[in-house]
């Protein structure tokens, strides 16, 4: 619902990319809701890659790379790369990217941490490259986020 309302917003609004900004809000809100609907998501696909899925979404907290998860369900890099993106429709760290924006969305808005603290809960090197790629994804800061969502 939160994708789908930030969709809206963007669209609503007056910025210069605002049509660019709703449909990757928007996408990325149906590829959320698409792997949050218990066993329906997860259906027909590979049982090592729903376990993987399933420990990606609730944790981990440190910084991971397409080789780390390749190990974790011993395949190598190029297979599970492949197998992931067949099966989930979107590449491993990019679908850990968004889960982990959406995880950041959630502290900003119902917690007083620091942006460092959040990043590092989250699975971001730094607050650097978490507002980097909040800014990318979202189209505002962390900060602004959490301001926009107070009032």
């Amino acid at each position: 619902r939160d994708a789908v309302r930030e969709a809206h917003g963007w669209w609503s609004g007056s910025e210069r990319q605002r049509l660019w900004l709703a449909t990757n809000a928007l996408e990325r809100g149906l590829l959320l809701a698409a792997l949050d609907l218990p066993g329906a998501s997860l259906a027909g696909i590979d049982p090592a890659l729903a376990a993987l899925v399933d420990w990606l979404a609730h944790g981990p907290p440190e910084p991971l790379d397409v080789a780390a998860l390749a190990k974790r369900v011993g395949w190598s890099t190029s297979h599970f790369a492949h197998m992931f993106r067949s099966q989930l429709g979107v590449a491993p760290l990019t679908w850990l990217e968004a889960r982990r924006i959406e995880q950041t969305k959630r502290l900003l808005l119902t917690t007083n941490l620091a942006i460092k603290a959040i990043a590092l809960a989250t699975g971001f090197r730094d607050s650097q490259h978490l507002v980097r790629r909040f800014h990318r994804l979202v189209g505002c800061t962390p900060g602004h986020f959490r301001r926009a969502g107070d009032g």
